[in-house]
């Protein structure tokens, strides 16, 4: 259903079901409250159909949406007593955090470390091997004092 403001003019489209009769609306526009009247359609007319949008250019500002429709309630008129909430149970004592796992954190600390010394021991240990294979390697090799 389409309904108009008598002050501004603004049209807004509401479904039929969101306004009882008699019901009171406001303009978002300007402010101004009324009691729309529905505009009888003819039994065997169908809708206008709505025109597809043009494409804008860059200069064009952007198309203006229709303002939302804000329905308010007669003043005076008496309101149903809300239900009292349900009781909500005692909340119960959440359960302790685990502890931290700090020795599976410090266990891997210790094995990686033995991993990259163990590796450093080898590579010092067969470092002859390491410069036969890779002869830049001599280089290093001669800096860390191996000879």
């Amino acid at each position: 259903m389409r309904i108009e403001c008598p002050g501004c003019a603004a049209a807004y489209e509401v479904r039929e079901e969101m306004l009882p009769p008699g019901r009171e609306v406001r303009c978002v526009r300007c402010g101004r409250a009324w009691v729309p009247v529905p505009v009888p359609v003819p039994a065997g007319a169908a809708p206008a159909p709505r025109p597809l949008p043009a494409v804008r250019s860059a200069e064009a500002p952007p198309p203006r949406r229709p303002m939302p429709l804000r329905v308010r309630p007669r003043l005076g008129a008496p309101m149903a007593e809300a239900e009292p909430p349900p009781a909500l149970p005692p909340p119960e004592t959440p359960a302790p955090p685990p502890p931290p796992a700090y020795a599976a954190v410090l266990s891997a600390w210790v094995v990686s470390a033995l991993v990259v010394v163990g590796a450093l021991a080898a590579l010092w240990a067969w470092r002859d091997d390491l410069v036969a294979l890779w002869p830049p390697a001599g280089r290093l090799v001669q800096a860390l004092g191996g000879g």
